[in-house]
């Protein structure tokens, strides 16, 4: 199974994300979503402002579980120190991605 995250940027923010070294998103955004294998991974944050300047790199490590989709904010603290929060987890497959079967034989066929 796959796993998945997300990471969100305060507002008015824009990141790059880094995987392991591997860039994952060429453009900031202020959301970025990423599916890949569960486990412990490193992960390295750039953060730009609205106009394109880089302000400042964070880095963690983070743990993404298989079959769920773990989100991560990255908020400032009071005196202006930044981390990572998980703010959330949540299943990626609903029973009707586990039996498709299931959800496409709901009619009567003649």
């Amino acid at each position: 199974m796959q796993a998945a995250a997300r990471f969100s940027a305060v507002s008015g923010e824009k990141i790059q994300v880094y995987i392991n070294g591997k860039l994952i998103n060429r453009s900031p955004k202020s959301v970025v979503y990423i599916r890949g294998k569960p486990g412990v991974h490193k992960v390295r944050i750039k953060v730009y402002n609205r106009d394109g300047c880089f302000k400042y790199s964070y880095l963690d490590w983070v743990s993404v579980v298989s079959g769920f989709r773990t989100e991560f904010t990255l908020s400032k603290e009071k005196h202006q120190s930044i981390k990572l929060k998980q703010t959330g987890i949540k299943r990626i497959y609903d029973r009707s991605y586990q039996r498709l079967d299931k959800f496409y034989n709901q009619k009567l066929v003649t």
